[in-house]
């Protein structure tokens, strides 16, 4: 009985995807628009400001911005972003460095062995 080698050769190719929740053409690798207002060209603040995009090439995250700029933005244009941070019973060590929290009367940083309240 003989053995035959069959190889195939597959032509290499780089896929690119997008996956878009309520947009019909995702800007990024990630697109979610909770209203489905964002048009395709010349969108409007107002209706990016419910936008949510991880940016294909750096990974940044950008909440009510299409143009993240650090690794989580949610400034927009408009000047009327608000972040919401709430309390924590984590001891700082447990929480980490860089966790950020508010105690009912101070908003403060954990540098991974105290909580410190910021001015």
């Amino acid at each position: 009985m003989k053995i035959i080698n069959v190889s195939l050769f597959l032509m290499a190719s780089t896929l690119w995807a997008q996956v878009g929740i309520n947009i019909e053409n995702p800007r990024e690798i990630l697109h979610v628009d909770v209203f489905g207002n964002t048009p395709q060209n010349n969108e409007t603040q107002n209706q990016t400001s419910d936008d949510f995009i991880i940016e294909t090439t750096t990974g940044n995250i950008g909440v009510g911005t299409l143009n993240p700029k650090v690794k989580f933005d949610l400034r927009n244009e408009t000047g009327n972003s608000a972040l919401g941070i709430g309390n924590s019973d984590y001891s700082a060590t447990t929480a980490g460095k860089g966790a950020i929290r508010y105690d009912g009367n101070y908003l403060q940083y954990s540098n991974g062995q105290a909580w410190t309240n910021l001015v």
